[in-house]
């Protein structure tokens, strides 16, 4: 059964033209699904039947009369319309270039959970856009505000005609955002599509980023521990997923309150998912004076750029300063940027939280510090005892939360001087075997000076960059920062 919207509206992220359902695999593990009874429109008997079906993520499950008879669909970058039917009721419309599906039954919960993995089309319809927040190479970013909630969002919009929209680009970042549930890491919403542009939808930050708060308030040793510590956990989430951010930064780092209690990391322009032999199609992505020297040295590296991120966010908040390496003279900064040394004389902290600095941005990466490893260290022993005492209480534990919630199951244990042994997991790009070791924590500058750069062992010295020439690839000296909002829209990593 074809839909004949589709001639007007096609959703330029679902590339392929193939049917919905296919055979149920090993990888689909069928007692995670719940069972529902919903009906739907059967192509082959041309009528409206019953069936049990199941859902997790994307992934669509539907049983059928034999227990083998099993099939799936996964309804990712689909376009999605809410549909009525006379009979049956409330209903979800599923479409996929020349295929379509429909269900109908007790599926409000369904249509709340698959907003952030479809495309829906009447943005107008719920939100009315407003001020613009910041403007950057691919797409422009605006305060939206929902028609019935009034709730405000942050909208970032690509405009489709454009030469510099890069469909690789933004198909990697939409992905990593939807994997994104940690409560300290930002995420996508809900995506729209019309005719000329594309609509993410993401949590609007009206407090500001970490950056903006270091400039008008010094931050205590214990605050800065504790901020830490909670962006480490985060951190650890985004490892766990396989994804490396490459670019963590006060800047990327956003308030919802007016104080450091509840904070976010954010844009994931520059994040890659780890490969195991540590080479990536940009091989040198981040902020200048804040990049791990192992990046800047043209070495393989994995998650530990991450780790050396947080340190310099550490840093930034005990000395209420810009990165150890800024300098005017661009050369000189990266220079010293890739020597890695650091006077840890000038400041004020305890010898706990100094050796924590010294293992987090240690130049080099075979010695220092893995996440784990970090959020180990005797600096947060209050924090890691304290979930302890939780898990001994028996709360049900949920790894999405922060250790600071009943509901963590972090332990405190002394940390090694090994490298975490590798997990055996399975790549969400191509779905192979791989091993990724969890590492990890964030990173710091202006976003304008933040790029990913051709390097000379890079693998794609004679390609193009997400639609860019060669000369775009220039940091740039221009340290005026304007908006956090130009976080979301800087170049990409594909």
């Amino acid at each position: 059964m074809k839909s004949h919207i589709l001639l007007n509206c096609q959703s330029i992220l679902f590339e392929t033209d193939q049917h919905f359902w296919k055979k149920i695999d090993e990888n689909i593990k069928i007692d995670e699904f719940t069972k529902e009874e919903l009906y739907y429109y059967s192509k082959k008997h041309r009528e409206y039947k019953q069936k049990t079906f199941g859902r997790k993520g994307s992934i669509i499950v539907k049983f059928g009369n034999k227990e083998n008879d099993i099939m799936y669909c996964n309804v990712a970058d689909s376009l999605m319309e809410q549909t009525n039917h006379q009979k049956f009721g409330y209903g979800l419309k599923f479409i996929q270039n020349t295929y379509h599906i429909e269900v109908f039954g007790q599926i409000q919960q369904w249509n709340q959970e698959l907003k952030k993995y479809c495309i829906q089309t009447n943005l107008k319809s719920k939100y009315t856009i407003g001020k613009k927040l910041g403007t950057g190479s691919f797409a422009d970013v605006y305060l939206i505000i929902h028609n019935v909630s009034k709730q405000e969002f942050a909208v970032k919009i690509f405009d489709k005609t454009s030469s510099k929209f890069d469909l690789t680009c933004i198909k990697q970042e939409l992905h990593i955002l939807r994997q994104m549930d940690h409560p300290n890491t930002s995420h996508i919403i809900e995506a729209y599509e019309s005719s000329k542009y594309l609509y993410l939808i993401q949590e609007f930050y009206k407090y500001g980023s970490l950056y903006d708060y270091l400039l008008k308030t010094e931050i205590p040793e214990d605050d800065a521990i504790k901020t830490t510590y909670k962006l480490l956990e985060a951190l650890i989430s985004i490892h766990s997923k396989g994804i490396l951010h490459r670019d963590i930064k006060p800047e990327n780092i956003l308030l919802r309150k007016p104080n450091l209690e509840d904070i976010v990391i954010s844009d994931f322009g520059l994040a890659v998912y780890y490969n195991d032999n540590g080479r990536y199609k940009h091989q040198r992505a981040g902020t200048p004076g804040n990049i791990a020297p192992e990046i800047l040295k043209d070495q393989n590296y994995d998650y530990k750029v991450d780790v050396y991120g947080l340190g310099m966010v550490l840093y930034q908040m005990l000395t209420s300063k810009q990165s150890p390496f800024y300098n005017k003279n661009y050369q000189k900064m990266l220079s010293e940027n890739q020597e890695g040394y650091i006077d840890y004389s000038q400041i004020k902290a305890s010898s706990q939280t100094i050796n924590l600095l010294t293992k987090m941005l240690d130049p080099d990466p075979l010695t220092r510090y893995t996440a784990q490893q970090a959020k180990q260290d005797q600096a947060f022993k209050k924090y890691n005892r304290q979930t302890i005492i939780i898990k001994r209480k028996k709360y049900n534990k949920d790894q999405t939360v922060s250790s600071f919630s009943p509901r963590s199951n972090s332990i405190y244990f002394s940390p090694s001087q090994q490298r975490t042994p590798p997990l055996n997991v399975s790549s969400p790009v191509n779905n192979s075997q791989f091993n990724r070791r969890i590492l990890g924590l964030p990173l710091r500058l202006k976003h304008e000076d933040r790029r990913q750069f051709f390097s000379p062992n890079s693998n794609i010295n004679s390609g193009t960059f997400c639609n860019l020439s060669k000369n775009n690839y220039k940091i740039s000296t221009n340290l005026t920062r304007n908006s956090i909002y130009y976080g979301m829209i800087s170049q990409k990593a594909s």
